[in-house]
């Protein structure tokens, strides 16, 4: 995906049919993706950069009926994986990290 293309995050209170979630999207003009994240899971979004090695991953929600990892990847990404594990994924892909800070603003908005 081009450096310069533009991003859309955006999160809402939801229940996912267990608990209470924040539904979170993320999308650009070639897909989105909705995430489920429980609201006490939604810390973990920050202990993703702040102590986490790259070869490490937080499972943080879930998509498509998937848990979803977080993790730090090369040259400024965060990589999501969604499948059965971290190693047996389904769906992968990058984020800029400019745009995961803008998923850490919107997890402080829910996560007081």
């Amino acid at each position: 995906m081009a450096a310069d293309e533009h991003w859309s995050v955006s999160a809402e209170l939801a229940h996912d049919g267990n608990a209470e979630s924040v539904l979170l999207k993320i999308g650009c003009s070639r897909f989105e993706a909705n995430f489920w994240i429980p609201l006490h899971d939604l810390a973990k979004f920050k202990l993703l950069l702040e102590t986490l090695s790259a070869d490490e991953s937080l499972p943080i929600g879930h998509s498509a009926g998937a848990p979803a990892f977080w993790s730090r990847g090369e040259a400024g990404l965060v990589m999501v994986v969604i499948g059965t594990d971290d190693e047996s994924w389904d769906i992968c892909f990058g984020l800029p990290e400019d745009v995961f800070k803008e998923i850490l603003i919107e997890a402080e908005i829910f996560s007081d």
